[in-house]
């Protein structure tokens, strides 16, 4: 096969990434798709131009709720003795890589009923800074949240990417709140201003492609044109802020850095214009 490589740095550590040419797509168009087809709404905020913003969500005692509230709902899923006294933190110690594959299937779609406390929190306080309100996604079969669990030093992340991509996403805004892991090295990277780039500077392959061997299913951003590598920027989060982006910001590839699992939740709401 024809492959062709390049090389990704995050925290001064070089991966190499490698994909098949076939699969990379030929884009020419001359325009930014958030500019074209993202919420109108998310335009006219003052966070728009960066396509990001950390937000002040939960105080001390309302995270370390959030992070006892996924510890429980994984000690149902894993079937744990409750004894054990299992926490988030520690998950890596508790799973084989099989076992963690078999589990998030499962926490890819959650139904958000089970967050909803802190879903319901995250939609008010973005709702009275930014006058964002959320309506039903009809292009979705059902609403569902993402618990995101990421091991230390395991290839458990998905590649450089934009949800936007998926035509399900585009009038959405994404939210991303970390209640476990390294905050120093370990959140979510992303590239700031990059929903503001053309489709013709950015090398990216069709959906279901494979990198190093991973089957994904976002569409994979292999290379920005005229970058050495893929600028990435680690956001300091603390802990109970969450960190809210455009859907066609350019961010994944969250390798964990630390020696705790990073667990994070996800929602990806549509925008009523």
């Amino acid at each position: 096969m024809n492959y062709i490589s390049t090389n990704l740095k995050l925290n001064n550590k070089t991966f190499k990434l490698k994909i098949n040419k076939k699969d990379i797509l030929s884009k020419n168009q001359k325009y930014s798709l958030a500019e074209k087809f993202g919420s109108s709404k998310l335009k006219s905020l003052d966070w728009y131009g960066d396509g990001y913003a950390i937000v002040d969500v939960f105080n001390k005692k309302e995270h370390d709720k959030n992070i006892l509230k996924i510890s429980t709902e994984l000690i149902k899923m894993l079937k744990i003795d409750k004894k054990k006294n299992f926490k988030v933190q520690k998950y890596h110690e508790m799973v084989s890589d099989n076992e963690h594959t078999k589990l998030i299937k499962k926490t890819r779609e959650i139904d958000p009923k089970i967050f909803n406390q802190i879903k319901d929190k995250i939609y008010k306080v973005i709702n009275k800074k930014y006058n964002l309100k959320f309506e039903r996604n009809l292009k979705l079969k059902k609403e569902i949240c993402i618990l995101r669990l990421n091991r230390p030093g395991k290839q458990d992340m998905n590649p450089p990417h934009r949800d936007g991509y998926i035509k399900s996403w585009s009038k959405c805004v994404n939210i991303w709140y970390m209640t476990s892991g390294c905050r120093k090295t370990s959140s979510l990277p992303l590239v700031p201003k990059s929903h503001l780039l053309t489709e013709n500077k950015i090398l990216v392959t069709k959906p279901k492609s494979k990198m190093n061997g991973i089957k994904y299913h976002v569409p994979i951003i292999f290379k920005i044109l005229k970058k050495k590598n893929i600028p990435f920027l680690i956001p300091k989060i603390k802990p109970g802020q969450v960190l809210i982006f455009s859907p066609y910001l350019i961010h994944g590839f969250g390798y964990n850095f630390g020696l705790n699992t990073r667990s994070a939740i996800e929602l990806r709401p549509k925008i009523k214009e």
